[in-house]
């Protein structure tokens, strides 16, 4: 090949193809009338489907679990403030609505503390109640496996758009040590058998994509 050829390509191609995905995209995006992703809202489902999972496995209370689960990140709904001590804040909104709907001020406080306790990647020891426990380790589980792969790729794109194949790989290693952190943190029988499962899913997912990106150049 001409020396520099493939290169030449490769610049105009990928320059006019993304002038035309910007046009296609900001069209798109323009006559949404919903979320191109809702993130928190998918992420809250997903804790508390796992959540009744875990509370019926570990004999928590399940409407306190329940509850716990659907408010626990309700003061931050969008994806900023990530990481802030946000759960004195969840329990305050918590609280407000769930006495106005009639809920028993004992189960209230035993929701609020179980949202209060919920921040913080890993842990050294068991949280108490158990129904703190639980909702702390939904919260992480939703954070393991295909759905946290499909979480952050559909998600990243806000922060780090127009990645290629190779880019997304590479993110998923990087994430690799952090999500390891997050299973061993697991205190409940349930909530480790489950964490490893989609602990060993990411980590098949990974080895599938590199099969697929490992050709000869």
């Amino acid at each position: 090949m001409i020396e520099g050829l493939e290169a030449r390509l490769r610049a105009r191609v990928l320059q006019e193809s993304a002038a035309v995905a910007i046009d296609e995209w900001t069209e798109f995006l323009n006559r949404l009338d919903v979320p191109f992703f809702n993130y928190r809202g998918t992420h809250v489902t997903e804790v508390v489907r796992i959540a009744k999972y875990l509370a019926r496995e570990t004999g928590a209370d399940y409407d306190v679990v329940v509850m716990a689960a659907w408010f626990h990140d309700v003061a931050k709904p969008g994806t900023e403030g990530t990481g802030r001590p946000h759960g004195p804040e969840c329990a305050a909104v918590a609280r407000t609505y769930l006495l106005k709907e009639g809920v028993n001020p004992e189960v209230v406080e035993r929701v609020c503390d179980a949202i209060e306790k919920h921040v913080g990647y890993t842990r050294d020891a068991p949280l108490t109640p158990l129904e703190a426990q639980v909702v702390w380790e939904s919260d992480k589980l939703a954070k393991l496996g295909i759905t946290s792969m499909l979480f952050h790729l559909i998600n990243g794109l806000r922060y780090e758009p127009n990645p290629n194949l190779d880019d997304i790989l590479e993110r998923m290693r990087k994430g690799l040590p952090g999500l390891r952190k997050i299973e061993a943190s697991m205190f409940t029988e349930p909530g480790r058998r489950i964490a490893k499962a989609r602990m060993r899913s990411y980590e098949s997912f990974i080895a599938l994509l590199e099969n697929e990106l490992k050709m000869e150049q």
